[in-house]
């Protein structure tokens, strides 16, 4: 597994008790999953984007359905963001069964790529610092397919 240098010590430590070998990488999220993605090229293995993936969003849409279960007649629904698996996931489940459902992105005030790639209407570095909510920090990858979904 490849990760960030920045990730928790911690978060890294229980991957590695579970006996996974993780190599880390300077940068952030993306740097660590284009470092990937080029591994798995030239190693000839299957790379799967942590969130930039039909499947994975699709596999993070269940969360939708687990809170439209859960919390019938739900009104808005706050999901943290990164590269927008996530939010996309949830958030084109929970408009499907309900579109007056207000879906609310949250950014760590110091890595809010998306947020600001969105402004802009197009994908685009933004500077970004230290924050507590590592998995939620890093640029998107171009051509992502959460930038269009995060727009709608």
């Amino acid at each position: 597994m490849i990760a960030p240098a920045q990730a928790s010590p911690r978060k890294l430590g229980a991957i590695r008790a579970m006996g996974v070998e993780v190599e880390t990488v300077a940068g952030d999220c993306l740097a660590a999953e284009l470092t990937a993605k080029e591994l798995a090229r030239a190693q000839g293995r299957v790379f799967i984007s942590p969130y930039n993936d039909p499947e994975v969003v699709a596999g993070q849409g269940t969360i939708g359905i687990e809170l439209n279960e859960q919390v019938p007649g739900l009104d808005a629904v706050f999901v943290a963001v990164g590269g927008g698996g996530m939010i996309s996931g949830i958030g084109g489940v929970l408009k499907h069964l309900n579109p007056k459902i207000e879906v609310v992105g949250c950014w760590p005030e110091n890595s809010r790529v998306m947020y600001e790639c969105l402004r802009a209407g197009k994908i685009m570095a933004f500077p970004e610092s230290d924050t507590l909510s590592d998995a939620t920090t890093g640029g998107l990858e171009p051509g992502s397919l959460t930038f269009e979904s995060c727009a709608r």
